[in-house]
């Protein structure tokens, strides 16, 4: 089964932009966290941010990002050493970990992604 992840950007004025990415690999619950949080950081990177505070109702990403615990597995070590060297990119960066409650509309978002179909490869032709 394949995953997803949901990313909602909100700026300084109160903007919202909302994400839904289908991964084209299995994620676990954990792995797929710390793949919005890389794809909202290149996001928000690409507008120009230079300030990022980053919510997830996941303890244990949250937890091994501020040092708090340690990663184990080499894949979660490569995605924590990852999401360091993308957070040191921005002036500012902080991570909060939020209850499930009300990461709702991200996990919606997630849900989503998860149900689409794969698209085939497609072209977008511009004329002027």
């Amino acid at each position: 089964m394949r995953s997803g992840a949901g990313i909602i950007v909100e700026t300084p004025q109160g903007d919202k932009f909302q994400y839904a990415i289908k991964f084209n690999f299995e994620a676990s619950n954990n792995e797929a966290e710390y793949e919005a949080l890389i794809a909202g950081g290149k996001l928000t990177l690409a507008a120009g941010a230079k300030y990022l505070k980053a919510h997830s109702d996941s303890q244990l990403v949250v937890s091994q990002i501020r040092g708090d615990y340690e990663a184990k597995g080499s894949k979660m070590t490569k995605y924590l050493s990852y999401v360091q060297i993308l957070m040191k990119r921005f002036d500012e960066f902080a991570i909060e970990q939020i209850p499930r409650s009300k990461n709702e509309e991200a996990d919606q978002l997630a849900r989503l992604a998860s149900s689409l179909m794969p698209l085939k490869s497609r072209s977008i032709t511009f004329l002027s």
